[in-house]
This record gives C-alpha cells, structure tokens and sequence, in this order.
C-alpha cells in the first residue's frame, strides 16, 4: 500500500493531551533516535543527505523493524475533509492489522518553514478511521533551527512547532507570526485548507543530535494534536480562501497575487 491572538501556553509534556499514544510516542522516539544516528554516520562520509533518498526509506524500514504493524513502502495521493483538494501522500504510515492507519508522520530536512503546512495536514488525518497519533520529524543545521527570514518582518519559520514540552498554540497566531513562510509555501502548491482547528497542541518526543551540511544540528520529532473544538475558517471571500479569515498577509504575497490589502 503504498485572535488579537492569544499568546502560546506550556504544559508539562503529555498533560492534559487528548489522544495521546504512549506507544506511538515510544516507537516513533526510537525510530527518530535511529534514523538521527544513521543520516549522521552519512554526513561523517561527506554524502549529501537527501530526505527522500536517505530519511524517508530509513524511517520506514526503522518503524518496521521495531512492531510488527504494516509500514507503508510508498505514498498515495489522499483526499482529506477539510482540504479543498488532494493534499499527496503521507510519508511515514504505520497501519492497523485491518490495514487503518494507526500512526502517520511527515518528514523535511533543512526546510523548517514546511511544518506549518504538514501540521495541519496531519492535523486532518484524525478524521480518518485508525489514526491514533500523528508527528512531524525535522532534520536541520542547529543554525537552521533559529533562522528567520532576512527579507521580512513575519520572519518565523514554524520553528516554535518544535519546541520542548506540550505547547498550545493559537493558529491564528501562528499564520501571523509565520506569515511569509506560509506564502512560500502557498507559491509552491494548489490545496489548500478549508478551516483548520483554532488552537493546536505540539508535544515534544525527541531532540537526537546529528550532524549534516557539515554541521551540527538536531532531528527534531513532535506528535501533533488539536487543543480546540472551535475551527479557523478559510474564506473565498477572504484572499481568495488562501489566508485564515482576520489573518493578514505578509507584503510579498500581497505583491505577488498584485491584491490589496483587505
């Protein structure tokens, strides 16, 4: 097979986190501490680490190697409820004996600023039958991992996702503040959500040094969950649906869909 916005709140790790997987959190750890020493024995050899070469392949051999629950060798193109469109596939999934995923997760090296997009993709997948928990595990220079853009003043990289502890985040905040890096991420794809939930929750299950570019850095793994019954629309009506409504683009959007600013 194959909000204003309210400021961020800090749990301890696992605190009042609905849906939380013990297990999955177990399994996934393992696998991103594994995958973390092998793409840095590759870096150590001078090779150019690639996420589809080298991490997705290892990640799912990994996850296979440690339970017996079917691990997805290839991706299929997946239709989610609150996507206006295909969305591609998932790039790790673990599966239910029955064939439901149990556990999804989406992997990036060096692009940090994907995660936003990833996360509420994941985010969807709870509305299909099986999936128990979701993650985003990252790959990036220690330098990478506090880069912001130089060019404008929404200048994070999603980066806050992946911080220690359980945090609750306000989406409306996070399209704010991550403002350019989801216009990057609008510029190179056509699905796009049709609401997400208004708040999320980012638990962190690893931080696994390794070494790639030639530096240091971090394979960083977060399960992700949403924290909120209420949704964040997006609106036709609102930047043509690109934009969470009351959520204001960066300037270089505004300058490349030639709109004004509503």
């Amino acid at each position: 097979m194959n909000d204003a916005f309210p400021k961020t709140t800090q749990t301890a790790a696992g605190e009042g986190s609905p849906g939380t997987s013990a297990r999955g959190d177990a399994l996934i750890g393992q696998t991103t501490r594994a995958v973390a020493a092998w793409l840095d024995a590759l870096s150590g050899e001078q090779i150019a680490i690639g996420e589809r070469k080298h991490m997705q392949p290892q990640a799912r051999l990994t996850l296979g190697v440690l339970q017996e629950d079917i691990v997805d060798s290839g991706e299929q193109n997946i239709t989610l409820e609150n996507w206006d469109r295909a969305v591609g596939g998932i790039d790790v999934i673990a599966r239910w004996p029955d064939g439901r995923p149990r556990f999804v997760a989406e992997l990036k090296l060096r692009e940090t600023y994907w995660m936003l997009w990833d996360a509420y993709k994941l985010l969807d997948t709870f509305h299909m039958d099986g999936v128990e928990a979701a993650y985003l595990i990252v790959g990036a220079s220690a330098e990478a991992w506090g880069a912001t853009y130089t060019h404008c003043p929404r200048d994070r990289r999603t980066t806050e996702l992946f911080e220690p502890g359980a945090i609750e985040h306000s989406s409306a905040e996070l399209f704010q503040t991550n403002a350019h890096a989801w216009y990057d991420l609008l510029y190179g794809g056509r699905a796009r959500p049709t609401r997400v939930p208004a708040r999320v929750r980012t638990v962190r299950v690893e931080n696994a040094p390794m070494r790639i570019d030639g530096a240091d850095g971090f394979l960083r793994c977060v399960r992700v969950e949403s924290a909120s019954e209420d949704w964040l629309d997006f609106s036709a009506a609102w930047y043509a649906g690109e934009w969470p409504v009351g959520v204001q683009p960066c300037e270089h959007y505004l300058e490349w869909r030639g709109v004004e600013r509503q």
